[in-house]
């Protein structure tokens, strides 16, 4: 049992911690920042209104279609309920507590586009199992942030993109620019498909498979060279052991069946079976892979199907291909963990640990703390009284962006410029 059970823990959280107002700002665009005349940009008139919230509340009862007309509204609809979780849903043609009155003109109109990826998605690692998230797992999410930040600012010029830990076992990705909130689902389905590389399930050895294409697309080239090789040969191949134990290099030799691998495998199982195997034995045999596919007609298709299998991001499809998805919020409770769904800093990705991230335990405990400590209640807000500070900070500086484009103005991509 977490402390998000406790239900007055969770009120102390969301009357004096949980950012409603950047929430409000993020999700209706800017509407409070002096957008002049919002008659002139239809598409945010009642925006905030016409967005769905679903909340988990005590006893597991889950309610949809929960919709607020400006801020005051929302922080009074979270206070009174005080949710385990807060999900937040699409924009629809109409409030979405009406939706029983219009029926079938209800529909969602816009939504951010959206991704989830999940660290039990990788069934190779040797760290960890299950929803287990340890620093070696971490690493193996890091390339997949660089990896799809790199590809939807490059190769679809999204600019506003937040990244957010789950509080659990993976990250989120919101893009909330105008062009991927009205994305249809097929459009939606057509960016899924573009930057998903991997097929198959857990049974399928082989999920990718580059042998019968005359040249590598230039998307997938350049990943390979700046991201995937480099962490595979730096982190993944040595944190996961992939060539350590018989079980895990038979699965990448498996890749490519060859006589050649077969005698391979035949003299790693003498070096394990005796005792002699060297440490950090997966460089050694790695090299060896590289060194014999050379001369191997299909050689250098291996390797790059070896490195991708293992490093491209595994998405969770269906999260993002529809509009009618829900996502958990930023800055709520993960039910299991009681952590904090905090940002994520792409550019310092690799700096974020999951095992560090604010509590709902520690969060009041440094409230406590700091009422001791200073002797006299001071005007600061809350959350820069404990370690949420931080993630509050740079959600601020996340939204000066968005906030800027959504009243017309250009904005650079460069995140130093901002």
């Amino acid at each position: 049992m977490t402390d998000l059970n406790n239900r007055h823990l969770r009120e102390i959280y969301y009357k004096r911690l949980f950012p409603s107002d950047l929430i409000y700002d993020w999700l209706s665009f800017g509407q409070s920042h002096a957008l002049e005349d919002v008659a002139n940009q239809p598409s945010l008139k009642d925006i905030f209104l016409k967005r769905e919230f679903a909340l988990t509340l005590d006893n597991g009862l889950f309610t949809r279609y929960n919709c607020y007309s400006n801020l005051q509204e929302f922080r009074e609809g979270i206070l009174k309920n005080v949710p385990i979780k807060i999900d937040i849903g699409a924009i629809y043609s109409f409030p979405p507590r009406d939706k029983n009155s219009y029926q079938v003109q209800f529909k969602p109109e816009q939504k951010e586009l959206v991704f989830d990826i999940d660290i039990d998605a990788y069934d190779f690692r040797s760290c960890c199992t299950g929803a287990g998230l340890c620093q070696f797992c971490w690493k193996l999410l890091v390339v997949a942030i660089r990896v799809l930040d790199k590809r939807l600012s490059e190769d679809f010029g999204f600019l506003n993109r937040l990244w957010v830990f789950s509080g659990r076992r993976g990250i989120h990705c919101w893009i909330s620019d105008t062009s991927a909130r009205s994305l249809s689902d097929e459009g939606r389905s057509a960016i899924v498909s573009y930057l998903s590389l991997l097929t198959g399930g857990d049974n399928q050895v082989k999920k990718v498979n580059f042998s019968f294409q005359k040249s590598l697309h230039p998307m997938i080239q350049e990943t390979y060279e700046s991201i995937l090789l480099p962490a595979f040969e730096k982190d993944i191949l040595i944190d996961q052991g992939l060539l350590d134990t018989p079980e895990r290099w038979s699965k990448v030799l498996a890749l490519h069946p060859s006589p050649v691998f077969d005698k391979l495998n035949k003299e790693w199982l003498e070096e394990y079976e005796s005792g002699c195997q060297e440490l950090n034995a997966s460089v050694t045999r790695w090299q060896k892979i590289k060194d014999l596919s050379k001369g191997m007609k299909t050689g250098e298709n291996m390797i790059l199907e070896v490195v991708v299998t293992y490093t491209w991001p595994r998405l969770d499809q269906q999260v993002s291909r529809s509009t009618h998805h829900l996502l958990k919020a930023p800055f709520v409770l993960h039910p299991s963990t009681g952590k904090v769904c905090v940002p994520v800093d792409a550019a310092k990705c690799d700096e974020f640990d999951p095992n560090t991230v604010p509590t709902l335990e520690n969060l009041i405990k440094e409230l406590d703390d700091y009422m001791e400590d200073s002797g006299t209640q001071r005007k600061l807000r809350d959350y820069k009284k404990t370690s949420l500070r931080e993630s509050v900070v740079f959600f601020k500086k996340y939204l000066k962006p968005l906030i800027r484009s959504m009243q017309g103005e250009r904005v650079p991509q460069d995140p130093s410029k901002w």
